[in-house]
């Protein structure tokens, strides 16, 4: 069964301009989104957003049904912030804020701050987390994001780092792991 995304893929590949003007209007604030939050950069973001859709275009008669559409624009997307990142070799390349409201992975770390002195608390919290989560090797920084983050299940994960699903779960186990080890260092859990 092909999902409605793989079909304008399809429409694209045959000259149907509109087809590809409406995949970018649905994934570009995503994809953007996903590349602000590993870079924290918004121009360079913006231009690997456009880069992006760029790749699809070129890309849009080889495209291989098998997959899902989200999951192969994500890989694009990750790739290309990987070639950043080469390029760079001494860039931050994830955040824990990525701008928007990212609280999935706070939710389980400390309440959501009610007076100024908690909430200040709450900050050092998140940067304390976002400078543990940007020790985390690349394959398990990545996977932790994509999950934590961008509420990526493993699948999604799986396909954009093209790996099986148990590694998946391995790379973010061993992320958490290694972050809550960090937070008893602080004696924050």
């Amino acid at each position: 069964m092909i999902d409605y995304d793989s079909q304008l893929m399809k429409q694209c590949a045959e000259g149907d301009k509109s087809a590809f003007t409406f995949l970018v209007q649905k994934y570009k604030s995503l994809i953007y989104q996903f590349i602000l939050g590993k870079l924290k950069d918004r121009e360079t973001a913006s231009d690997l957003t456009q880069d992006v859709f760029i790749k699809v275009f070129t890309s849009v008669k080889n495209y291989n049904e098998r997959g899902k559409f989200k999951s192969w624009i994500f890989r694009i997307a990750h790739n290309l912030v990987i070639d950043n990142y080469r390029k760079q070799p001494h860039a931050k390349i994830f955040s824990i804020h990525n701008g928007n409201d990212n609280e999935s992975v706070m939710q389980n770390l400390t309440n959501p701050a009610a007076n100024p002195e908690a909430k200040a608390e709450q900050f050092e919290l998140y940067n304390l987390i976002d400078a543990v989560v940007n020790t985390l090797p690349e394959h398990q920084r990545t996977a932790f994001v994509l999950c934590q983050y961008h509420g990526k299940s493993y699948r999604e994960i799986a396909d954009i780092q093209e790996c099986p699903v148990g590694t998946i779960k391995s790379r973010i186990h061993v992320a958490v792991t290694k972050i809550r080890e960090k937070l008893k260092e602080f004696d924050l859990i």
